[in-house]
């Protein structure tokens, strides 16, 4: 068990911790490539987002960019929680998902503003 090899100590203990470092950075190298990917789909559907039926233009487009933005929020949560994001890497996926989660929160914003302006005028 767990308790065991980190009850002897010594080099079992290093062992342990070079080897969770290893698996952390696979995990953060995977979700890197996640976020890129998410942005990608975001960057090339955003001026045409893909709508349910019978969905509003403005409204559709604001779900589908938050629904992009929960795929890759709710890992980002779970490394916050296990202090994944304290390496160098992590630090690094951490700037990635935050430039692009503020591009989709711009982008709501923006289609809002726009929405509000022509429902005003």
């Amino acid at each position: 068990s767990f308790k065991n090899l980190q009850s002897r100590g010594g080099s079992d203990t290093l062992n342990m911790s070079k080897l969770l470092s290893q698996k952390s950075d696979g995990i953060l190298k995977n979700y890197f490539e996640e976020v890129k990917t998410v942005e990608a789909i975001f960057i090339q559907q955003r001026e045409d987002p893909p709508l349910t039926k019978n969905q509003p233009p403005i409204a559709g487009a604001i779900h589908w960019s938050e629904s992009l933005f929960q795929r890759i929020k709710k890992p980002i949560m779970r490394f916050q929680t296990e202090d994944i994001l304290t390496s160098l890497k992590g630090k690094e996926v951490r700037k990635k998902y935050v430039d692009v989660a503020r591009q989709m929160k711009d982008y709501a914003t923006q289609l809002y503003d726009t929405w509000v302006r022509d429902v005003n005028d």
